[in-house]
């Protein structure tokens, strides 16, 4: 009588305990990832990379062309004694290192361009006759230390400075018939470099920049004598007659910049 009165309870709570089994189940929200905030640049490390660009000058009187024994160019030439400066483009590969020390940036950078610059100084005469002394220069090369301070929020402002190398090339060149002797230092010049530039980190691994460079090789000591038929004579002596070289070879470069950095 007992087993008849609890089997209709069973079969009442079945449903109910089914129910129950497939009622979803709670589960625990997501935890959100805290932002971590990003690493701070730097620009500690080694780089490489290559630049390309332009050298320029303004001058009109480059060389110091000057006449023995006493008579000065423009006296003996006039109007026609003249001077100026051949702009070429410059490119070449450089080397550096910088290391930072909370707002500031040291380092030290060597690197090497080709370039075709031409300074020349001459006076043409109404014979016709010309008379040109010429420097060139083909490379150079600076040792640089650099100063910088970050600016925004990838940039680096900085100033340079250091040594710069260079192997000045000498000529004289005439249309007269004269004896040309010249003699002088025909080695590398070194002088000085300075400067300012503007990079700014690309990638973690690559950066650009702008640079200028203001370079001086200082003098260049080449002298060229000019006797016989076809020197000068009048104003300048006797037949005989000398040119110097002996203002500084300086020019202006401005240049792009790319460094991979690693």
């Amino acid at each position: 009588m007992k087993l008849h009165l609890c089997l209709p309870l069973v079969l009442l709570a079945g449903p109910a305990l089914a129910a129950g089994m497939d009622s979803p189940v709670m589960e625990p929200a997501p935890v959100m990832p805290v932002a971590q905030p990003a690493p701070r640049l730097s620009w500690d490390g080694f780089y490489a990379g290559a630049q390309l660009g332009g050298a320029f000058d303004d001058e009109t009187g480059v060389l110091s062309l000057e006449a023995a024994p006493s008579a000065p160019p423009a006296a003996a030439f006039g109007d026609n004694f003249y001077g100026a400066f051949d702009s070429g483009f410059s490119g070449g590969v450089h080397v550096g290192y910088d290391r930072q020390f909370g707002g500031f940036v040291l380092g030290g950078i060597a690197d090497i361009s080709a370039l075709d610059v031409t300074e020349t100084q001459g006076g043409d005469s109404a014979t016709p006759a010309f008379y040109r002394e010429v420097r060139s220069l083909d490379y150079y090369a600076t040792l640089r230390g650099r100063v910088g301070v970050p600016v925004f929020e990838r940039g680096l402002f900085y100033v340079h400075g250091g040594l710069a190398y260079g192997d000045v090339d000498y000529r004289f060149d005439t249309n007269t018939p004269a004896t040309v002797t010249t003699s002088g230092d025909g080695d590398g010049e070194t002088g000085y470099v300075v400067g300012a530039g503007m990079e700014t980190m690309l990638t973690d691994s690559f950066s650009f920049g702008v640079e200028y460079q203001y370079v001086n090789l200082g003098e260049s000591d080449f002298n060229t004598t000019l006797s016989g038929p076809g020197a000068p004579g009048g104003p300048f002596g006797a037949g005989v007659d000398a040119f110097g070289s002996e203002d500084d070879f300086d020019f202006h470069v401005i240049q792009a910049r790319v460094s991979y950095r690693f």
